[in-house]
């Protein structure tokens, strides 16, 4: 079963992730509580979409953990890995940012500012130049 349809594998990845970028990703980021009442939470009176969206927020982290520790066996992954991870961490500083700026977030959420830039800069200062993959890789 694994690799069946392997010589799909570049079609998959272009319509994936906009496939969940429509769906999930940007709804959930520009209105999330629009988004909640659309799948069928009931608003305000059920805390059900806030632990959903802490679940779901768990599980992508999660899971771009998981990739990483993959990455360390798997040097020619390291360069995607790391891309991810950086534009994962660069959209933070941006949404805290934000949240800054709005007044809508809590003190410790704005200093994240400064963990997620520091931890940027930390990815791009051990980003694996001159591997196989990775959108930085020729640097």
């Amino acid at each position: 079963m694994i690799g069946t349809w392997s010589i799909h594998t570049a079609s998959f990845l272009a319509w994936f992730p906009v496939l969940v970028m429509v769906v999930f990703g940007l709804p959930m980021l520009i209105a999330p509580m629009t988004w909640g009442r659309v799948i069928g939470f009931r608003l305000p009176e059920h805390t059900d979409l806030a632990v959903y969206f802490g679940r779901s927020l768990g599980v992508a982290l999660s899971g771009l953990s998981l990739a990483a520790y993959g990455a360390i066996i798997y040097a020619p992954a390291q360069g995607v890995v790391m891309d991810a991870l950086i534009l994962t961490a660069g959209l933070y500083v941006l949404i805290h940012i934000y949240g800054a700026v709005m007044r809508i977030q809590p003190l410790i959420e704005t200093l994240e500012i400064g963990f997620f830039t520091g931890l940027v800069l930390l990815m791009l200062a051990v980003y694996p130049i001159g591997g196989e993959s990775g959108l930085l890789r020729g640097w």
